[in-house]
């Protein structure tokens, strides 16, 4: 194996330990994301007070059941 071959297969190494670990933090971070998800959207669906959560364009997105009569 000459020299560039054995540069070329450390840098393949390099970046597939890379893929792998942006992959590994881009699932952390979505599982993150989901049970943030979940646990405001069940703060809100049990919630015995009115709370309104709105979109990005200021639509209700969410209402608590305590804000329905």
């Amino acid at each position: 194996m000459c020299a560039n071959e054995a540069k070329e297969e450390l840098l393949r190494s390099v970046a597939l330990q890379n893929a792998r670990s942006v992959l590994r933090a881009r699932q952390s971070t979505e599982a993150r994301l989901r049970r943030i998800a979940e646990t405001s959207s069940k703060l809100v669906d049990q919630s015995p007070f009115g709370i309104y959560t709105v979109d990005s364009a200021f639509r209700i997105a969410q209402v608590s059941a305590g804000a329905q009569p």
